[in-house]
C-alpha cells in the first residue's frame, strides 16, 4: 500500500512540475507574438494588404487573402464582380 502511494506522490508531482513549465512558457510569450494574453477577448489577426477601388461610383475594398481585417465592403476576387446601384441599394453581379 506505501509502494502505491509513493508511485501516485511521484506521478502527481510530475503533472505538476509539466504544468508549472507549461503555465510559465504561455504567460511569457512576447507582446508581438500571437495569441497572447494582453488583449484575451479579442483573437489576434494579421494585417492584411488591401486597396480601396471604385467600381460605377461605388467604394469597396479589395483584397487577395481573407477579408478579416478590411472595412466593408470587402471583395475577393474584384474582376468577376459588377455592382449596380438602384434605389439606395446595391446590387452585387457576377460578370
Amino acid at each position: 500500500m506505501q509502494k502505491l502511494i509513493y508511485f501516485f506522490l511521484i506521478c502527481y508531482s510530475v503533472f505538476l512540475y509539466k504544468n508549472f513549465i507549461r503555465l510559465n512558457y504561455e504567460l511569457s510569450i512576447p507582446r508581438d507574438q500571437n495569441h497572447n494574453f494582453t488583449n484575451f477577448p479579442y483573437y489576434w489577426i494579421d494585417n492584411v494588404k488591401f486597396e480601396e477601388k471604385f467600381i460605377n461610383n461605388i467604394k469597396v475594398y479589395s483584397t487577395d487573402g481573407m477579408c478579416w481585417n478590411i472595412p466593408s465592403t470587402c471583395i475577393r476576387g474584384i474582376q468577376y464582380i459588377n455592382l449596380e446601384k438602384k434605389n439606395n441599394y446595391i446590387f452585387y453581379y457576377r460578370k
